[in-house]
């Protein structure tokens, strides 16, 4: 019996620090987690015309097509929930992931689904462009920083 209770404590010690050290493992979503603040959108002039001809094929406005977010804090959590808060505090909620090879982050309220090409992820800053299904790259670029 008490050989049983040595391997058990063994094992245990042995594979503490190994659970530990997969816990610290940094993940590219963990870059994400917490509260960003919106710096700005920046636009080329011919790709901000195309991304609303886009909108306008859709029978969208180009702010229902590629929402643009304006002074919104984006609070990231570990469960994939992404809450928006607008500057007079109405609060929309979304789910968030990351494709590809965790260079793209998705985010959707159901109805729209939104891509970003992750193009700097800096310690308090990111910088996302903003994907069309016409590919063109860098059309519309957000920046946030870390609060």
């Amino acid at each position: 019996m008490p050989t049983k209770i040595i391997y058990t404590v063994f094992i245990v010690l042995l594979f503490s620090p190994l659970c530990l050290l997969f816990d610290e493992i940094k993940t590219p979503e963990k870059d994400f987690l917490g509260t960003w603040k919106e710096l700005t959108w920046e636009y080329k002039e011919a790709d901000h015309f195309l991304l609303h001809n886009l909108a306008h094929r859709q029978n969208r406005s180009a702010e229902d097509s590629i929402r643009i977010h304006t002074a919104e804090t984006w609070d990231f959590k570990k469960n994939g929930v992404l809450v928006l808060t607008k500057a007079d505090d109405r609060i929309k909620t979304m789910k968030w992931s990351l494709k590809g090879r965790g260079n793209i982050l998705e985010i959707t309220d159901g109805d729209i689904t939104e891509h970003y090409d992750i193009s700097a992820i800096e310690g308090d800053k990111i910088e996302l462009n903003y994907l069309t299904d016409i590919h063109v790259k860098e059309s519309a670029k957000l920046i946030f920083e870390k609060t």
